[in-house]
């Protein structure tokens, strides 16, 4: 797959050192500067970088719009050699970092060294979250065509298939930006480019219209938008309207109809094409969760065009700052289910409503319940079980991703098929020695008890891990979520990710799972829990884990608390607990109190099967947890899947959700 994307999107622009510090209005004011805008620099701005630099809190950062876009990409298509960058930057010791960092972070850079001038500067300076660039573009200014033109350069624009210009290049090299343009359209490749600010609109409108027939996609937000619509006389201060208006501009080359896109802030992103308006919410972000909107948009597009140069659709363009937010690590189980009598669990010593791993003696149960009349095959496991649901809420592709251990035989593939039908991203360790692992599932009065027979299940290996396509799934993942039962398998791994996690300032969840994994892996999950965010559980599971801890309380909402409060490996994010009671309220606990949450009734008759209920409840959980939404939000899209899964047979779903 790396070959065919090598070099696929090319970004030429202006590489910038940004010098980011948190200032206050004053300072703004002092360098007559707007907040939430982008200029370049001029005289008067000049003592602004030092004094950004002379501040205890500022950061470097290799930047620049364009090449922060290209970044992004490369961050999210995680497929080296995938992205080129073209730009100029001075021959000093601020270049090298540049180009040190660029090449870390994946790029094939292809730099213009100018011997004359210092390496481009951006001074960042940020307000309460919103941010002015200033730019002092130094070298950056000083790019010629003649680089482009040279052979070594010019390969990278044959081999490219896509291309990416921030507007902020019309101030530098039009005619770099004439050449690419001209390509694009004589080999019908896809030339995109950014309106960047409202002055580029304003005061390099003859560059802007010279490029715009041969942009098949542009980027802006609202304000360049509405500036866009002053300078072109449309008398319309409406993003809709303006977007479908510069969609349907003149094009150089018929063969790809223009599609805008416009970011508006916290509002839905607004897309524009064949003269019609479609809308995307963003993620929701609590206010006091935002810390610099500086590189908003730069991600955006880049991560916009790490979806279009695999030829997705439109929204999940859009969307990719959703791509492989969630990742689950777990037990991969075939479930045999079937409904059973209580002689049938008196016969093989199962209780009723528990989870256990099998002995010997539950071994003849697997081909007893697969010769039932009855009997259902659901790829299931906890945590695979948990982030279907969370994909089958999301409704966003890709949005998920999933590791295990699986055998290299039919049930393997059949597991694969139905785990990539359902929207997950799986990587599993194939096993050669061992089947894949199976679960009876006993199903009495709507009630069920599960047996695991692990199997290749219990081969996982952290060197799987930590092979570098799949640890790339950890490193793009914002959320992660592994049921206890993989404490019984692999803790090196659950513990190179918890430590990954606090170390990033990730969300990591776990689940208590079963009385047994808080009786006899307390030792494992004890090292495990200062690294969780999320704790699941159920009322039995809850008493048991305060019985192994001698809390001498079955009182579910003191014990909820007192697991909130166990120490922290990191104090980034405080420890929520939430603990399931079948038909009674979900209790939560955080910062030392306790609430309460009602669950959807369900009249007697109409329940099928529990198996999987809990597992539902954490999937609902996560696909509004993974959005930045309220607790509330959360349980409550927790109770709606659990309560859509237990009117069925084993851990399934329609279609589509119906929860708004």
């Amino acid at each position: 797959m790396a070959a065919e994307y090598e070099g696929i999107l090319l970004g030429m622009g202006n590489p910038l050192l940004d010098i980011s510090a948190v200032v206050d209005e004053a300072f703004l004011n002092k360098y007559d500067v707007k907040l939430n805008n982008a200029i370049l620099a001029e005289d008067k701005h000049l003592p602004m970088y030092d004094e950004l630099s002379a501040k205890d809190n500022v950061e470097y950062i290799a930047g620049g719009a364009t090449q922060n876009s290209i970044r992004v990409a490369q961050w999210m298509l995680q497929i080296p050699g995938a992205t080129s960058y073209i730009g100029c930057i001075g021959k000093d010791k601020y270049g090298e970092e540049m180009t040190k960092n660029s090449k870390k972070a994946g790029l094939n850079v292809h730099y213009y060294e100018d011997e004359t001038a210092p390496t481009g500067t951006c001074a960042v300076c940020v307000v309460g979250g919103e941010r002015s660039l200033i730019a002092n573009l130094s070298a950056a200014n000083c790019y010629k065509s003649e680089h482009l033109k040279r052979p070594e350069n010019w390969a990278l624009v044959e081999k490219a298939k896509y291309f990416y210009i921030a507007g902020f290049f019309l101030t530098v090299s039009p005619e770099s930006i004439q050449l690419v343009a001209e390509h694009a359209a004589a080999t019908n490749k896809v030339f995109t480019m950014n309106l960047s600010s409202p002055f580029i609109c304003e005061f390099f409108k003859d560059a802007q219209e010279k490029a715009l027939p041969y942009v098949d996609y542009v980027f802006g937000n609202e304000t360049e938008a509405r500036t866009f619509s002053k300078v072109h006389g449309w008398e319309t201060d409406d993003v809709e309207v303006i977007a479908i208006k510069i969609s349907q501009l003149p094009k150089a080359s018929g063969t790809h109809k223009r599609i805008t896109v416009i970011t508006q802030g916290a509002d839905p992103v607004v897309v524009a094409q064949d003269g019609k308006v479609s809308k995307y919410p963003i993620i929701y972000l609590p206010k006091e969760k935002l810390v610099d909107t500086n590189g908003a948009g730069d991600a955006f597009v880049g991560g916009f065009l790490s979806q279009l140069v695999k030829e997705k659709p439109i929204e999940e363009c859009v969307r990719a700052e959703y791509e492989g937010i969630l990742l689950g690590m777990g037990n991969p189980l075939l479930d045999i289910s079937a409904v059973v009598d209580e002689a049938f669990l008196n016969k093989y010593d199962v209780k009723l409503n528990n989870a256990i791993l099998a002995e010997d003696k539950h071994l003849p149960m697997y081909d007893e319940l697969s010769a039932k009349d009855n009997v259902e095959y659901i790829a299931g496991g906890a945590t695979q079980n948990s982030i279907r649901v969370a994909q089958w809420m999301l409704q966003i592709p890709g949005a998920t991703s999933y590791m295990g251990c699986i055998g290299k035989d039919k049930y393997g593939e059949e597991m694969t098929k139905n785990s990539k039908k359902a929207g997950l991203n799986v990587h599993y360790y194939e096993d050669e020695t061992a089947p894949t692992g199976t679960c009876a599932v006993c199903v009495v009065g709507g009630e069920r008890s599960l047996i695991a027979n692990l199997s290749a299940a219990n081969c996982y290996k952290s060197e799987h891990l930590k092979r570098p396509e799949n640890w790339a799934l950890v490193e793009k993942a914002k959320y992660i979520y592994i049921a206890g039962f993989f404490l019984t398998v692999s803790p090196d791994s659950i513990q190179l990710v918890a430590e990954h996690a606090a170390a990033t300032n990730k969300v990591f969840t776990m689940n208590l799972s079963a009385p047994f994994i808080c009786e006899f892996f307390k030792d494992a999950q004890e090292k495990a829990l200062p690294y969780v965010d999320y704790v699941f559980g159920n009322e039995t599971e809850a008493r048991t884990f305060s019985k192994v801890h001698g809390w001498e309380t079955d009182d579910v909402e003191v014990i909820a608390i007192k697991i909130s409060q166990l120490p922290k490996a990191s104090g980034t994010h405080k420890r929520i607990t939430v603990i399931t009671q079948g038909a009674d309220p979900v209790v939560v606990a955080q910062d030392g109190k306790v609430s309460k949450y009602p669950v959807i009734y369900l009249p007697k008759e109409k329940l099928v099967d529990t198996n999987g209920a809990g597992d539902a409840f954490v999937g609902g959980f996560l696909s509004q947890l993974v959005q930045e939404k309220p607790i509330e939000e959360c349980v409550r899209a927790g109770c709606y899947a659990s309560n859509v899964i237990i009117q069925r047979s084993g851990c399934t779903y329609p279609e589509k959700p119906d929860f708004s």
